[in-house]
């Protein structure tokens, strides 16, 4: 597991060059992103062109966070996310 964490620039770039390198070398890659929220972005599509059973990226969270402000409701939601991971994607 690599968790990738910053003041909200550039950590999906890191993770999602971490993942390519890792599908191209035959492991699977299941992405949990926390922030992005729930609307529809690229990523999503170039995931879904490797395969779902080798790239997953998996949209937790509730949109994105201001720097600097955090909620107990907001730290919640992310703690809440990690149960909907499935066995097989573990």
């Amino acid at each position: 597991m690599i968790v990738h964490t910053g003041p909200g620039k550039a950590e999906s770039t890191a993770a999602l060059g971490t993942a390519f390198r890792a599908v191209g070398q035959g492991l699977r890659v299941l992405m949990v992103q926390f922030i992005k929220g729930s609307w529809h972005y690229g990523e999503l599509d170039a995931a879904k062109m490797l395969g779902d059973d080798r790239f997953q990226i998996l949209p937790k969270g509730r949109g994105f966070v201001k720097v600097g402000v955090e909620s107990p409701t907001r730290r919640a939601s992310a703690w809440c996310g990690l149960p909907g991971i499935s066995p097989a994607q573990r």
